[in-house]
């Protein structure tokens, strides 16, 4: 009566066969985003010179509080609303719609990168389940002289990784990385501590550093034959926790970055003032795709005339945002 998951696109394809790349950020926040925070101050200079040749949805919100939160609601579009996470509870073995499935109807092959351990926070199960073709974690990276001494490897060793692995792939291709070295302990290679250490805290720093590795990501990347034919979609899998009163609002707490990059395609350019999600970010590929079959999600394309709305269940409090609420 009220909402319908069910959605269906008229196969109008913005992009043909391109190839897509999802990288999210590992406890991300407009706080340390200058092009964001409308602050002057940043920790994310290169985020912000590509927030200038992208499509920047402002007003983004993530369907969780929790890595594992961000997994079903950006690759399946299912937002968390219920107690238990998702991946955790007893609806993880059901059949699910998810992008590398749909994908792979259209050609498509597709991988997963994070540096953790494997089988941290059950995330190869989750792939599995997803129908990812492939997984890469600290195991298949095989060298521990790069290990952080806690979570796995190091982003600037991971992610040319990842490059290595995706020109092993046939295109079109579709690659999700994780990234990792912006978690609590806020670990830096020992090479870069003197270059990162201008705070005002250490997340600070470590939020730099992995500014800088993406940075590399991209310088490496631009030198790929399939670089050009790439949708780059960056966001985050959750805010991490924050001090500043601005960022401790039921908003503030929920808000990610959510950006579209393609080096050839002008149709994102730009910036989306409407309420966003996590969700929306799989509808939005089947879009642009040109995917003409009905799907389930809980999100909706960022191209579709819609009100945009966030939803997510933190606690015992179940949070609704929508246009109305950024407008005030």
């Amino acid at each position: 009566k009220h909402f319908n998951p069910i959605k269906q696109y008229d196969g109008t394809a913005e992009m043909e066969k391109d190839n897509v790349v999802l990288i999210i950020l590992e406890s991300f926040s407009p706080e340390y985003i200058g092009s964001m925070n409308g602050e002057g101050t940043t920790s994310t200079p290169f985020f912000d010179s590509l927030v200038t040749e992208s499509l920047l949805c402002t007003q983004c919100f993530a369907n969780g509080k929790k890595s594992v939160d961000a997994m079903p609601s950006l690759i399946s579009s299912i937002p968390k609303l219920m107690e238990k996470e998702y991946m955790n509870s007893s609806f993880s073995a059901n059949t699910i719609e998810s992008i590398p499935k749909v994908l792979a109807t259209m050609g498509y092959s597709s991988s997963f990168y994070h540096g953790a351990s494997n089988g941290s926070m059950t995330f190869d199960v989750y792939c599995d389940l997803a129908r990812f073709d492939n997984y890469y974690g600290r195991d298949e990276y095989n060298n521990e002289d790069h290990f952080d001494g806690t979570w796995g490897i190091f982003d600037h060793h991971f992610l040319p990784f990842c490059i290595e692995k995706m020109n092993e792939k046939e295109t079109p291709f579709f690659s999700t990385i994780f990234t990792i070295s912006s978690h609590d302990p806020y670990a830096i290679p020992e090479e870069f501590k003197d270059r990162f250490k201008n705070g005002p805290s250490p997340k600070n720093d470590a939020i730099e550093y992995m500014d800088f590795a993406l940075s590399e990501f991209f310088r490496m990347a631009q030198q790929q034959p399939w670089f050009d034919n790439t949708l780059f979609i960056i966001t985050a899998d959750h805010t991490p926790a924050s001090g500043n009163l601005a960022y401790f609002s039921e908003i503030g707490k929920m808000r990610v970055p959510l950006l579209f990059y393609h080096p050839t395609n002008d149709l994102f350019q730009g910036k989306k003032e409407h309420i966003v999600s996590q969700i929306d970010v799989m509808p939005t590929i089947f879009d642009v795709v040109g995917y003409d079959q009905a799907f389930f999600a809980f999100g909706e394309s960022i191209f579709k005339p819609h009100q945009g709305y966030s939803a997510s269940k933190i606690g015992e409090s179940f949070l609704i945002f929508n246009d109305e609420d950024t407008a005030q």
